[in-house]
């Protein structure tokens, strides 16, 4: 009778045994997560970061907000800013550096990286800011195009 008995528990204590040490994860869970709830509950009482100006309770700047405008008079300056209503957040100005082509050289006018001219027949690409004219010894242009002769010789 005593094995009768002892075969009908054994499947129990087993169940017991896996219910024990389940229970003992669920404890070390338990106060793994006390220590979180405690850094939760102190990030939870600092004070908040500043966020962008305005007045109390106004909606910060948000990415629908950006305006990107390109210059009537330079088409390779686009200025980005903020734009909501009236209000108007500026913060920078880009210029890029694609080639853009600006006609004969003027020496009334100063060159950007990126600009190209015609000085005597031939193309200058400008690689620094520079109002000094293309050619010998100028340091700002580099020739692109130089022009053929003018075949006034060919017979």
């Amino acid at each position: 009778m005593a094995l009768l008995i002892k075969a009908t528990i054994a499947p129990l204590q087993a169940q017991c045994a896996a219910l024990e040490s389940r229970c003992t994860a669920y404890e070390t869970q338990l106060s793994e997560m006390g220590a979180l709830r405690e850094r939760v509950a102190v990030a939870e009482s600092r004070a908040p970061l500043p966020g962008p100006p305005g007045p109390p309770g106004a909606d910060g700047w948000s990415p629908d907000d950006l305006v990107a405008t390109q210059d009537a008079a330079d088409d390779r300056l686009v200025t980005l800013a903020y734009r909501r209503g009236d209000q108007v957040k500026t913060f920078g100005t880009l210029r890029l550096t694609t080639p853009r082509y600006c006609g004969v050289w003027d020496e009334a006018k100063g060159y950007h990286v990126g600009d190209q001219v015609t000085y005597q027949g031939s193309q200058w690409h400008c690689h620094t800011a520079t109002s000094a004219r293309p050619g010998e010894g100028a340091s700002g242009w580099t020739l692109q195009v130089k022009c053929g002769r003018d075949g006034r010789n060919v017979r």
